[in-house]
């Protein structure tokens, strides 16, 4: 199979495309995965410049990804061949991560791919979903349904950072009408991507 290997630390050209051996399942919770997309994220271009947790080079990075079930270990319950999923596991060193053709996983960690989302639009999920997460739920205890629609407090404000930022409303509003951010404008406060991206997701302008 093919993958981008970082062969060394430092710029974009330690990462070189190769070929290496298929990985199979081995055991019996493991699921056999033929990837459709992989997600970039700035832990990967970190890692690339300044190192791997543990591990040696070279190695494998990426942490999101999806694709198609080819295979399953014979304690699997969860998915069968030809589901699609999406995942975020491994690509910070010793774990081999998702820029290969490839990957084993157990199921415990896959969830199945959204259909209305294509592949590119679900390896790109993962990882930024889960930091909005647990900002969300784990520092701000933030619960389903709750609000705070005085100006300038709801949770999709100006100037909202990076993909955690874009990806908290959907955490917290639950499908809901977007509370209302300053000026009254809610979803309306980002720029056409941002609305486009919020309407995907089933939001309305407050």
């Amino acid at each position: 199979m093919r993958a981008v290997l970082m062969t060394a630390v430092g710029g974009p050209e330690v990462l070189q495309v190769a070929e290496l051996p298929e990985p199979q399942i081995t055991g019996e919770r493991e699921v056999k995965v033929r990837l459709r997309a992989a997600g970039i994220n700035p832990v990967d271009y970190k890692l690339r410049s300044s190192g791997t947790i543990g591990g040696s080079l070279p190695v494998v990075l990426g942490v999101d990804g999806a694709g198609v079930v080819e295979a399953t270990g014979p304690a699997v319950t969860r998915f069968k061949n030809g589901d699609e999923v999406y995942f975020v596991d491994g690509g910070y060193g010793p774990t081999p991560g998702t820029y290969q053709e490839v990957k084993i996983i157990d199921e415990r960690l896959l969830a199945r791919k959204p259909e209305r989302l294509s592949f590119v639009e679900a390896a790109a999920a993962p990882l930024v979903t889960i930091t909005a997460w647990e900002a969300l739920r784990g520092r701000a205890r933030v619960e389903p349904g709750q609000r705070d629609t005085r100006a300038g407090r709801g949770p999709l404000r100006r100037g909202r950072a990076a993909g955690p930022g874009r990806r908290r409303l959907p955490a917290v509003a639950g499908g809901r009408r977007a509370p209302r951010a300053r000026g009254g404008q809610g979803a309306r406060q980002g720029g056409p991507e941002d609305r486009r991206l919020a309407r995907h997701d089933g939001y309305r302008d407050a």
